[in-house]
């Protein structure tokens, strides 16, 4: 077993499915995720997501900006939830993390809801995202004395950190 932290540093962990588009997007999708998953997650609520998207085009740099909407889905402590929309599921889990062992059958239990309700084409992405809160000592901190891994940001950029430093560390199949 790992090491157990008086404060751990994850304050969110996060699982995303994104599919493959196939039939057209079924709003009734979220509720039978929901009849599903309900005596888990039994809170219900309404959100939008906003997705940015650059990508390298013939006349230049393209933006888009999306706006999707989702359905969360909490369980009664609010401390993990299963988000729903269009060709989607994230799973997630807030402070406090409890373990890999107990964050997987609650991925599973989301997982299976959404292929039995949206029987998707196929799976285009997988998305695993620990983020990190780290308190450091001081007004200005050398990462170097604190992580043997930290991120570069280049000469130019400010050097000096704060008290609080946030990592985000993405892991992509």
């Amino acid at each position: 077993m790992g090491k157990k932290y008086r404060s751990p540093p994850i304050v969110e962990a996060f699982c995303e499915f994104r599919f493959e588009p196939g039939e057209p997007w079924d709003m009734a999708v979220p509720g039978l995720v929901y009849g599903k998953i309900r005596d888990s997650f039994p809170i219900r609520r309404q959100g939008k997501a906003f997705e940015v998207s650059v990508a390298a085009g013939p006349g230049g740099v393209e933006q888009q900006v999306l706006t999707t909407d989702r359905m969360h889905f909490l369980r009664e402590d609010e401390k993990a939830l299963i988000q729903v929309g269009p060709n989607l599921l994230a799973v997630n889990h807030l402070k406090p993390y409890p373990t890999w062992q107990e964050f997987v059958p609650l991925i599973r239990q989301g997982l299976e809801a959404y292929l039995s309700a949206a029987n998707p084409m196929g799976i285009q992405r997988i998305g695993l995202r620990y983020i990190k809160r780290i308190e450091l000592p001081g007004e200005r901190v050398e990462l170097a004395d604190y992580f043997e891994f930290r991120p570069f940001v280049g000469e130019r950029l400010p050097q000096d950190y704060g008290e609080t430093v946030a990592f985000c560390v993405e892991i992509r199949f």
